[in-house]
Parts: C-alpha cells; structure tokens; sequence
C-alpha cells in the first residue's frame, strides 16, 4: 500500500494476530490495524480466509476423509455462510 490505505486483520486466534504483527515489515506495520471490530466500517476490498472443510483435498488425499465428520463438516459450512452475511 505504500504507506496509504490501511488494512484491518481480524481473527478470534488472538496467537495468529500475534504472528501477524511479527511476520509484518515496518511498511506493512504503517497500515495494519490488529484487531479491531470492523462491523461499523465501510471498505473497498475484503479478503476472507475462511475457515475450510478439507474437502476440496480430498481426492488428492482420501486418508482425510476419514478425519472428518458430518458435525464438523456442518460447522464449517455454517461458519462459512456466517462470514459471507
């Protein structure tokens, strides 16, 4: 960003915000807010990293379906739907 825009990270791991700030150059430091609550905020762009089933891997690795379950999976897929709202 060049010292213009800023960028909001957000994540209920408080540990990967954490690595984050450290993992960030002085530039990047110069934009990022950690943390903040951006509900009330307007933006141009957003970038989720939503949490995933695995599934899509599946094929390439079929030893991970036996890793997951229907609860699971149906907790994913809502939080999915939850970040999109």
């Amino acid at each position: 960003l060049k010292g213009q825009g800023r960028v909001i990270a957000t994540d209920p791991r408080e540990h990967s915000l954490e690595r984050l700030w450290e993992r960030a150059t002085a530039d990047q430091k110069s934009v990022i807010e950690i943390g903040r609550d951006p509900v009330s905020d307007t933006f141009d762009l957003v970038l989720v990293d939503a949490p995933c089933t695995g599934s899509g891997a599946w094929r390439r690795r079929p030893d991970q379906m036996l890793l997951a379950d229907e609860a699971t999976l149906s907790k994913y897929v809502a939080l999915q739907g939850q970040l999109l709202a």
